[in-house]
């Protein structure tokens, strides 16, 4: 009959907390994340109000990580306060832990807080980059701040759609969006909707903006016939620009 010495059993029950504790480490980002994106939601949405307009969240996946970091840290911790609480220093490892818990919940809030009030605003005459307020704003009609837009498609359908700013600012218009006005759906129907208005007030602007169009050939394979509405906006944008179209 074969026995398990005690220091295998503690490391194989030691493993199986480490599972468990990193397990527990994901649920709780994964919460976390669907109340960000709900804060995000109802922040930005109030903000946008009846206007035209959607936003792309900036700051979304860098929260996400380092609530991931502090959860991760607080499980740490708490391993060692536990390890410790027949020791001396128990008492002090379990007041410590009181106070670490909610500062790591209350920084991760405060984040998300943060995230949802940076962000990237999409509109009809201008994009803006917001932090608690609009602190940069690119026009393209009261004046050029467009140097050129870029929309591409690489060999496995994704399509990307890129406008860059003469400050050097890239900003991706078919970006991870968090919320969208009803008026914004109402008048584009989609992101790629859009993009489309935005090709075609770019090619009628009083100033010179470059356009540029690559992998055509990649998106009639992938949209001209699986996703016709898609294709539509697509089109309407290698028609708007005639300057520099690559298959």
């Amino acid at each position: 009959m074969k026995t398990i010495s005690p220091q295998k059993k503690n490391t194989n029950v030691g493993c199986f907390g480490v599972i468990l504790g990193t397990l527990a480490v994901l649920v709780c980002v994964a919460i976390f994340a669907v109340i960000s994106s709900l804060i995000c939601n109802l922040v930005v949405s109030a903000k946008l109000g009846s206007e035209a307009a959607c936003s792309i969240m900036t700051l979304s996946l860098t929260v996400i990580v380092a609530a991931f970091i502090l959860f991760e840290a607080l499980f740490i911790f708490y391993g060692i306060a536990r390890a410790k609480k027949n020791s001396s220093d128990g008492k002090f490892y379990k007041k410590l832990l009181k106070i670490i818990a909610p500062s790591c919940i209350g920084l991760a809030l405060i984040l998300s807080f943060v995230s949802a009030n940076t962000y990237t605003k999409l509109s009809e005459n201008s994009i803006s980059k917001v932090f608690f307020g609009e602190y940069k704003t690119y026009s393209w009609t009261e004046r050029n701040d467009v140097m050129r837009y870029h929309l591409a498609c690489d060999e496995n359908g994704k399509l990307t759609y890129t406008v860059t700013m003469k400050d050097g600012e890239k900003i991706e218009v078919l970006g991870s969006v968090t919320s969208c006005s009803d008026e914004f759906v109402q008048k584009y129907k989609s992101m790629y909707g859009y993009a489309a208005y935005l090709s075609e007030s770019f090619s009628n602007s009083e100033f010179i903006i470059e356009g540029k169009v690559t992998g055509v050939e990649h998106m009639e394979s992938f949209y001209k016939d699986s996703d016709p509405e898609t294709w539509k906006y697509l089109e309407a944008i290698i028609n708007t620009t005639i300057d520099d179209i690559e298959e």
